[in-house]
């Protein structure tokens, strides 16, 4: 007796085709919306505002001469050599700008001082000089000031009476006979406080100049970083 040998149902190309494209749906698929959901979560991120601040620091000055036969100028520009018996005074602007990139509540304090020192010259035997003198002087007061906003500016104009400096340093040589380096450190200092979101807001800057006295001729130095950016 023969016995009837049962065929395997043979799927059509294109049943089997979307077989295949249904299962890889159902792996990718998933995996797909993860990534885009992983995608969103990183640029909601990236996205939520952060708080930076720049602050920008600038000195500019000009040194008055007394009338004189020698030059044809009473004023001479910054960075030159200046004969020290010739200077009247030093007209100096201090200017400072803080910029935030969100208005917030700020406060702010700034002074203007200057310090004398006498320097005793060092020996072989030391690398340092001894400061052996020191006298403070208030060239401008504090103020203090509070803003809501992105940001402030200060501008302030002083002069420095360097003949007054002078005439110290030449009155201390005479009554102690030292011969001492001196030299006059103006220093500006601003301050500021505040607070954005849970991030608190706390700088200090200076804007230091350093003018030799005593000398027959000087130079002046400046000391400070010109352009400073913080993000919180």
């Amino acid at each position: 007796m023969s016995q009837s040998v049962r065929k395997r149902p043979t799927l059509k190309l294109w049943v089997r085709l979307l077989l295949s494209i249904t299962v890889m749906l159902g792996i990718f698929l998933p995996l797909f919306e993860i990534g885009i959901n992983s995608i969103k979560v990183k640029n909601t991120t990236t996205n939520e505002s952060i708080y930076t601040y720049r602050t920008d620091k600038n000195l500019n000055y000009k040194v008055q001469l007394y009338d004189n036969t020698f030059t044809d100028d009473t004023e001479m520009e910054a960075n030159k050599i200046y004969i020290s018996d010739l200077v009247k005074n030093i007209r100096t602007n201090f200017s400072y700008t803080y910029s935030g990139t969100n208005k917030t509540d700020l406060k702010y304090t700034y002074d203007i001082k200057a310090k004398l020192t006498g320097e005793n010259q060092s020996s072989q035997a030391t690398d340092s000089n001894e400061v052996v003198w020191e006298k403070d002087y208030t060239l401008l007061d504090k103020i203090e000031k509070t803003t809501n906003s992105t940001g402030f500016a200060i501008n302030e104009n002083i002069d420095i009476d360097y003949p007054k400096y002078k005439e110290e340093v030449l009155n201390f040589r005479k009554k102690f006979g030292m011969s001492l380096t001196t030299k006059l450190r103006v220093t500006m200092t601003i301050k500021t406080e505040g607070k954005y979101k849970e991030e608190k807001i706390s700088k200090t800057d200076k804007i230091i100049m350093d003018i030799p006295v005593g000398t027959q001729a000087f130079s002046i130095k400046e000391d400070y970083k010109k352009q400073d950016v913080n993000r919180k």
